[in-house]
């Protein structure tokens, strides 16, 4: 399966957008939500309005929970540095 294959998958299953997948993996990075927005060309308000989504799509309280259950999940997979999307996704 083609990563871009394995986003629209998970932009499907999860209803997340590119743009939030693209927080969350460098949330897992252990970004500042002012990193994230320099990295992304985004502002710092935009980044955090994405978290609040992504702790809501995924039930989590917080950035530490968000990584943790995206990793649980199979949305981002480990044994590779940096994270990244994962192709075959468990909901």
């Amino acid at each position: 399966m083609s990563a871009s294959h394995a986003i629209s998958t998970i932009e499907g299953l999860l209803n997340l957008s590119r743009v939030e997948i693209n927080v969350l993996e460098l949330t897992a990075l252990g970004l500042s939500s002012q990193d994230i927005a320099d990295e992304l060309w985004l502002s710092r308000q935009a980044i955090t309005y994405h978290l609040t989504h992504l702790f809501h799509k995924l039930g989590a309280a917080g950035r530490t929970e968000l990584v943790a259950k995206a990793f649980a999940r199979g949305i981002l997979v480990t044994g590779s540095w940096p994270p990244h999307v994962s192709a075959g996704v468990a909901i």
